[in-house]
C-alpha cells in the first residue's frame, strides 16, 4: 500500500496491530521508505 501511494503521489497512513508494529520492524521500515505514516493500533 505505502509503494502503490508513493508511486501514486498520495499520502499513505497504515495502523497496525499494536503486536505486528514491535514484531514486523521491516515492514515498518519499508512502509516509512516509502514515505507512509505508520502507527500501532491504540488498542491492543
Amino acid at each position: 500500500m505505502s509503494l502503490a501511494a508513493a508511486l501514486l503521489g498520495v499520502k499513505a497512513t497504515v495502523f497496525m496491530t499494536r503486536n505486528s508494529y514491535f514484531n514486523k520492524t521491516q515492514r515498518v521500515l519499508f512502509m516509512r521508505t516509502y514515505g507512509a505514516e505508520v502507527y500501532p493500533s491504540p488498542v491492543n
